[in-house]
């Protein structure tokens, strides 16, 4: 029935509500965590899983610590339709953040 309504109501598009704004934020945290992670262990020869688990994990902390206001936005995109915001688009709910939460 969902799928019908989501159909009747926004066409096809709406069930890509959000799309790019997942690419903008999934691509720049998978390449940060790939880089942080190499700079980690470029410097041995070998590791240990221990230790790979560890800089996978301090390598994802980081990258998600600073792709985190795009995750904001992305969400707030694809949510926007069912909360009643205006903003449907990347840019306009940043500055909207930006003004309105600092």
């Amino acid at each position: 029935e969902a799928f019908q309504i989501e159909l009747k109501e926004n066409g096809l598009g709406g069930f890509y509500v959000g799309y790019l704004e997942n690419i903008v934020y999934a691509y720049p945290a998978d390449l940060l965590k790939f880089l942080i992670y190499d700079q980690l262990t470029s410097t041995f020869t070998t590791i240990t899983p221990l230790e790979g688990a560890m800089a996978g994990a301090f390598a994802t902390a980081v990258a998600q610590f600073l792709t985190t206001p795009l995750d904001v936005v992305r969400n707030r995109v694809m949510t926007s339709n069912t909360t009643g915001e205006s903003q449907n688009n990347m840019i306009e709910m940043l500055i909207s953040i930006y003004q309105d939460e600092g």
